[in-house]
């Protein structure tokens, strides 16, 4: 694939630790250029959460892929007749089948918590991205009403 369309790996948004722990009592001393950088860098980071995530289901699907072939290889019919469905064989085989199956089943785990854990959370993101814009109007709409005052 063109590196181009992969360029977005390359954002790196830095360190915006100070970003999450905002100290909302102190919005009126913050600079108009703080906030400015914060919004580039939590856009910056969406970028990045969006590409981590992509990644993250990319390996999902891989294992689980992997995983599907490895249980139709290991499923015999006798284990089906013994186990009633092919679920509850698959089952089986990843108890007892610890080489391959066993951490097949452990990373595709995995990777649905992590996924669960970050689901949506771009949303909330955007939120905080737009109450650091409305403070940026807010702001340019006084300097304008000031100017206007010092008119009359």
């Amino acid at each position: 694939m063109d590196k181009e369309i992969l360029s977005f790996e390359r954002v790196n948004p830095g360190s915006i630790d100070e970003i999450w722990a905002f100290d909302v009592s102190q919005l009126e001393s913050v600079s108009s250029v703080t906030l400015t950088q914060n919004i580039m860098k939590l856009s910056q980071w969406l970028i990045y959460y969006k590409a981590q995530v992509n990644r993250a289901k990319a390996a999902l699907g891989t294992k689980q892929s992997d995983m599907e072939i490895a249980v139709n290889v290991a499923i015999k019919p006798e284990l089906i007749k013994e186990y009633k469905t092919k679920t509850a064989a698959t089952a089986y085989l990843v108890t007892t089948e610890l080489e391959l199956i066993g951490p097949l089943h452990e990373g595709i785990r995995l990777l649905k918590q992590d996924l669960a854990r970050v689901s949506g959370m771009d949303k909330p993101v955007i939120e905080y991205i737009n109450a650091f814009k409305r403070e940026l109007d807010r702001r340019k709409h006084e300097r304008e009403v000031s100017r206007m005052e010092r008119k009359i």
